[in-house]
């Protein structure tokens, strides 16, 4: 059962108690705030995103931004008619981006203008299943976000935890609640599902960024799956693997040289450039919660 966000603040305000280091932003979906409530933090800035009445109750996002920090909104425009939520920051050169897609929502891969975003951070609930995250089943919505995740070049930090709980329906456990990042700062974030739920059917999932050094890289080419011969590359798997050796260290070795030598062979790989600019100092967590998803950065 949801309850408004407002009846979950002392709790929150509890758990933000327990943190060695407050968090610089904390993004909540879900809010399912109206107008006449007014929660607050101290020390923090909030902005907010009402679900407007006429699209019924429930939904709503929430982003808290310590009031030390310099932050902007992100101006966010959604494709009218569709039900995405969509709130965000640009703080510490991040663009944070706080989702919440309604159940009946269908996605489509076009409704995320990302591209003049540097270093996303996207968290959400975005009611997607897929294999590539861990999903025991693939809708719609899955295989949009699998077309803006190679769009965009995303990095999925979620491992296959599952993050929300439910009795009803067949499956019990899922995976709904997303952490996608720019490729260009995937390697300094790490994202975990808490065994925390504030009360909803939701986990806690807490993701770190640390960023340390202000580089650019050298040329990082990607995988053009889209574009891959798979027949190829299964034939020559085929045709290397043809022979188990007793040892499993050399199967192993054989293993992997097969599969990156027939990934050469039959995947396209790009030859552009990354960008890759790191923060100095910069130490980010991403608390999500569910009523619902907190993003925290420190």
């Amino acid at each position: 059962m949801e309850f408004p966000f407002h009846r979950k603040w002392p709790e929150l305000k509890k758990i933000l108690t327990t943190l060695d280091n407050l968090p610089d932003v904390i993004c909540i979906q879900e809010s399912h705030l109206t107008s006449k409530y007014r929660p607050s933090i101290p020390n923090y800035c909030l902005i907010r995103k009402d679900r407007p009445p006429s699209k019924g109750k429930g939904g709503g996002l929430i982003l808290c931004v310590k009031s030390s920090l310099e932050f902007s909104e992100i101006d966010v425009t959604l494709p009218t008619g569709n039900n995405l939520e969509m709130l965000g920051v640009t703080v510490h050169g991040f663009s944070v981006l706080s989702i919440y897609n309604p159940p009946s929502n269908i996605l489509v891969s076009t409704t995320f203008a990302l591209s003049n975003f540097a270093s996303v951070i996207l968290c959400g609930d975005f009611n997607s299943h897929h294999g590539m995250w861990g999903s025991k089943c693939t809708n719609s919505n899955g295989r949009a976000m699998v077309d803006v995740i190679d769009k965009h070049d995303f990095v999925v930090l979620n491992t296959t935890t599952p993050t929300h709980f439910s009795l009803s329906g067949q499956i019990m456990w899922s995976l709904l609640d997303l952490v996608l990042v720019s490729t260009s700062c995937a390697s300094i974030c790490a994202s975990t599902a808490a065994n925390e739920f504030l009360g909803s059917g939701h986990s806690i999932v807490l993701t770190t960024v640390k960023a340390t050094t202000t580089s650019q890289g050298n040329a990082i080419p990607k995988w053009n799956f889209s574009k891959a011969d798979w027949l190829k590359f299964s034939n020559y798997c085929d045709q290397t693997l043809s022979s188990v050796s007793i040892s499993l260290e050399y199967s192993y070795c054989l293993f992997k040289t097969s599969v990156r030598e027939g990934a050469q062979e039959a995947i396209p790989q790009s030859k552009r450039r990354i960008k890759l600019l790191f923060h100095g100092g910069i130490h980010s967590v991403i608390l999500q919660l569910k009523t619902k998803n907190i993003l925290l950065i420190e």
